[in-house]
């Protein structure tokens, strides 16, 4: 059994980053469900259903992301198993929170809506473009994560200073 040297560079990779993307997955969806839960009251009957939808398929989304990181290098199948349930449960989540995205950009809230839309849209724009042969080393793995930190941050920022939903109109900034 290899036991790589604790602070090295295989042990971070080995243990450090799949913690730290785990939680990281955990987190955002913990926001968006909080979200969920201060507005849902008052969002029009799609809005919230593509919301609930989008929580069910981002809990697939954390499993399928639990398994490939935590898979080790003799693990095929647990990490086929997850990165399956990862790209599959994407396609559900990214046109779901562009659409939970749109239903604040009707009501007027832009902030939210260019969150919950912007950040799955910016990272499926990246993916498709990586995709096509276009290399965007060394910055390619910053690209990628910043959108999602960027929406993550505006839901944590409006779920911290909005007290009232703001799709009912009793948008209150504290």
């Amino acid at each position: 059994m290899f036991d790589p040297a604790p602070f090295s560079a295989v042990w971070a990779q080995r243990v450090v980053v799949p913690a730290l993307t785990v939680s990281a997955n955990v987190f955002v969806l913990a926001g968006l469900y909080a979200l969920y839960r201060r507005d849902g009251p008052a969002m029009p009957d799609w809005q919230r259903w593509t919301a609930r939808v989008t929580l069910l398929v981002a809990l697939v989304w954390l499993f399928g992301t639990a398994l490939v990181t935590s898979a080790g290098p003799n693990d095929f199948v647990g990490g086929v198993y997850g990165g399956l349930l990862a790209v599959l449960s994407l396609i559900v989540i990214v046109p779901g929170l562009v659409a939970w995205g749109g239903g604040y950009l009707r009501s007027g809230q832009v902030r939210l809506g260019a969150a919950l839309a912007g950040g799955p849209s910016l990272t499926a724009l990246y993916v498709g473009i990586s995709l096509s042969g276009v290399d965007f080393d060394p910055a390619g793995g910053l690209l990628l994560a910043v959108p999602t930190a960027a929406m993550a941050a505006l839901v944590g920022y409006d779920l911290l200073v909005v007290t009232a939903s703001p799709i009912s109109g009793g948008h209150t900034e504290s």
